[in-house]
């Protein structure tokens, strides 16, 4: 790994999730995100997001929190969940944290949630019940763990 990662790169992958955050908050705030699917504004934000994500990961590698700050490695991980017509990326994803991990790195929760996450997308069974479906039978204040 290449623990030399210019501030400018990891800016880029952070103002990326943040891009995320915000078209995905004008669209609950117009209604948009309610409607079934994948929206195609909030796929298009997921397609440029993993294509920066992945030209980052063939220079640098995974960002590494205790020496890029853990910021520029959540900004990395939320870009590789929100890859979900790209299972392949997702376990590479999966794969470089769990390294990270086995490495005495904080990042648990994350790998945790991107397990979950593949398990969710690709009809497998949650190990760490991190991913959720709200449960339409009734008031949808309930919220059932999807097992596959």
């Amino acid at each position: 790994m290449i623990n030399d990662i210019p501030q400018e790169d990891l800016h880029k992958l952070i103002r990326a999730a943040e891009y995320d955050l915000e078209v995905r908050a004008e669209l609950i705030e117009s209604g948009e995100l309610e409607k079934p699917g994948y929206h195609p504004k909030m796929k298009a934000v997921h397609e440029e997001n993993l294509k920066l994500l992945e030209d980052f990961l063939l220079k640098y590698d995974w960002p590494i929190p205790s020496a890029h700050g853990k910021k520029a490695f959540e900004s990395a991980w939320f870009i590789c969940i929100h890859a979900i017509e790209h299972p392949e990326q997702m376990i590479r994803g999966r794969d470089s944290i769990k390294k990270l991990l086995d490495n005495g790195e904080e990042v648990g929760h994350e790998y945790a949630c991107i397990y979950d996450r593949i398990a969710l997308y690709t009809n497998g069974t949650q190990k760490y019940g991190t991913q959720f479906w709200p449960n339409n039978a009734d008031s949808g204040l309930r919220m059932r763990i999807y097992k596959g």
